[in-house]
């Protein structure tokens, strides 16, 4: 049997997209889940790792790959800011349990009743009527 010549592409050598594609799409998503941080913030760890995985693997090879591994590094990290600040951002600024002074009852008046009807006489649940 004859062998048959192997025809390389010119674009076999450069590294595939897919890194910083992956890295787009992760950050991009996880901006949209930002406001759980349960997924956002681990999206956007992924992304960054991939774009910064796709950015050496670019920098090793063709250049013209590396701003998708960039862009998405960037979004990514992005994602990841948005991520935390939505998680954290809560802790400070809970209010306290305690009620306004405003809204406090004063201890000389425990209830006050609502206003009577015209030509009606309100009486109290204890009262007999």
């Amino acid at each position: 049997m004859r062998s048959r010549p192997v025809l390389e592409s010119p674009h076999a050598k450069a590294p595939p997209v897919a890194l910083g594609l992956a890295s787009l799409v992760l950050g991009t998503v996880g901006n949209v889940l930002c406001f759980l941080p349960i997924l956002g913030i681990p999206l956007g760890v992924c992304g960054v790792l991939l774009g910064l995985a796709g950015w050496f693997a670019a920098r090793l090879g063709e250049a013209s790959r590396r701003r998708w591994a960039l862009v998405g590094a960037v979004v990514s990290g992005v994602a990841l800011l948005n991520g935390f600040a939505l998680a954290y951002a809560p802790l400070g600024y809970e209010p306290g349990n305690a009620v306004p002074p405003g809204w406090q009852t004063p201890p000389e008046h425990p209830f006050v009743p609502p206003p009577a009807l015209p030509g009606r006489v309100w009486r109290a649940a204890s009262q007999p009527g």
